[in-house]
């Protein structure tokens, strides 16, 4: 036994001095492993040193990382040094304490070292053991609370622990841990139960770096719980509603569109029928389901979809139709009023994070300037414009000069066997309905007119129309009537009859 101590104690002597060289090696036999060396490895990240000495190639340090990979490191490095020197002060203490308490000295195939205080987080060696020439270090991290330095810089409390040296991360380096799958489980237990191997051959021969802790758990497990799967995962609070109880809460919504989160929640708890067992719910988890989100309420009234109003829909079509079932021919024609003022722009526009769109109208709002059009296949027939709100006696005169203006392209078309009607279609606004007009189509044969059901503007295509118009008109950006009057003009002139 002492002499294999005295071959390890020179081994290590002749490691810490001697020098190195940066010479290529010149045997062709066996080659040198380290051709450059690392000055800078953290020792924290350090699993296992080996010590190479071959001949023709200077003294060679290998370090196996945490992640496997093996780098070179270089013998003078002042850590290095200082390792050495412990581990043969550690060999001594042990075997003086041996042999002065009557037990058997330390074997030098396996020594195993205490930690070593030092004034900095430094990883601490637990074992060596000697291989084929080939001396092995191993490293193991210190545990925090044995360190100096328990906060950041060295002060005590809950902080990065080792000081000046662990401010990188924060406490003791947590270990990741390893994934066994399901088919390594039972080759462990088949290995180890069937055919009689130790935790630590089974380990190593079904997974290199696999601990024979790890292997002893699944045996356990499997002894105690018949299984090699793994459970699934799981943890957290249970799921607090089912899916048919999810579905009811957005029932609730579709329901009613504006109710209240409160109101749901008091559903909830007061019914126990659907909602049995659940006695308080907050107001976040009603809030966080995904089928619904809070969004702008869009008013409709109550007539708009009604029976009585599907039903005059209906018989609308019917009547469109019919008219275009005739053999007499026949144009419709689409008549609607809009207003313009010079502060309608538009509501939304960009700018950069921080500052908010803005865009320069007027002071003063001014009075509506309200168009009158009409529209037909052949694109706009007539508009006319006036200051102010439209009324019986206005709409008259639109009314003559679109019958003089389609009076006058019946003239100039090639002449037909039978003269055309016209259809006027518009909406249920109170002086289309006046006895004055009314009278209008009486004395004039060749016009009719058809009222659009009630909550129906979308059956007039005249809409599209006034919402183009619209645009165009304020992408011009009229300041005064007279300009706004001429924007009206020109973008009319800008709606070809495919838009």
């Amino acid at each position: 036994m002492d002499v294999k101590l005295m071959a390890l104690l020179a081994l290590l002597a002749v490691a810490t001095h001697v020098p190195t060289s940066n010479a290529k090696p010149i045997s062709l036999v066996e080659r040198c492993w380290c051709r450059s060396t690392l000055n800078t490895v953290p020792q924290r990240s350090i699993k296992e040193l080996k010590f190479l000495h071959t001949p023709n190639c200077p003294f060679q340090v290998i370090a196996k990382l945490k992640s496997n990979r093996e780098v070179c490191i270089n013998p003078e490095t002042k850590w290095l040094q200082q390792y050495l020197k412990n581990a043969i002060n550690k060999v001594k203490k042990s075997r003086r304490r041996g042999v002065a308490d009557g037990r058997p000295s330390l074997s030098l195939v396996r020594l195993r070292f205490h930690a070593v205080k030092q004034e900095f987080f430094l990883p601490t060696v637990t074992k060596c053991f000697l291989t084929g020439g080939c001396l092995i270090v191993g490293f193991e991290t210190m545990d925090p609370k044995r360190c100096k330095g328990r906060g950041r810089g060295g002060e005590r409390g809950r902080g990065e622990g080792g000081g000046e040296r662990r401010r990188q991360g924060r406490g003791r380096a947590r270990a990741r841990r390893q994934s066994v799958s399901d088919e390594i489980r039972a080759t462990l237990v088949d290995h180890v139960l069937v055919h009689g191997m130790t935790m630590r051959e089974a380990g190593q021969r079904v997974q290199p770096n696999l601990s024979r802790f790890t292997v002893a758990s699944i045996i356990r497990t499997f002894r105690e719980e018949n299984r090699t799967q793994r459970r699934p995962p799981g943890g957290g609070r249970l799921r607090l509603l089912s899916e048919e109880q999810e579905r009811e809460l957005v029932n609730m919504v579709i329901a009613n569109n504006v109710i209240p989160l409160q109101e749901i929640q008091r559903r909830v708890i007061e019914d126990d029928h659907l909602f049995r067992g659940i006695n308080a719910i907050s107001l976040s988890t009603i809030d966080r389901k995904n089928q619904f989100r809070m969004k702008q309420a869009y008013r409709v009234p109550f007539e708009r979809n009604s029976d009585r109003v599907k039903n005059q829909r209906v018989e609308y079509v019917q009547r469109i139709f019919e008219i275009e079932g005739r053999p007499v021919p026949h144009e419709i024609i689409f008549v609607d009023e809009a207003g313009f003022n010079l502060t309608k722009r538009r509501k939304r526009g960009r700018n950069i994070i921080g500052h908010r769109a803005i865009v320069n109208v007027p002071g003063q709002r001014g009075g509506n300037v309200t168009m009158c059009a009409a529209i037909s296949q052949r694109g706009v027939l007539h508009r006319h414009a006036v200051l102010g709100p439209y009324n019986t006696m206005l709409l008259l005169a639109f009314l003559d000069g679109l019958r003089q203006h389609m009076f006058q392209l019946d003239y100039r078309e090639p002449a037909q066997p039978e003269q055309p009607h016209y259809v006027v279609v518009w909406d249920n606004v109170s002086f289309h309905r006046a006895a004055l007009v009314h009278d209008w189509f009486t004395n004039n044969p060749r016009f009719s007119n058809i009222f659009l059901p009630a909550y129906s503007p979308f059956l007039n295509p005249i809409e599209e129309l006034f919402s183009a118009w619209r645009w165009k008109v304020y992408g011009r950006e009229p300041y005064v009537r007279v300009h706004l009057l001429q924007a009206m003009e020109e973008a009319c002139l800008d709606i070809s009859v495919d838009a």
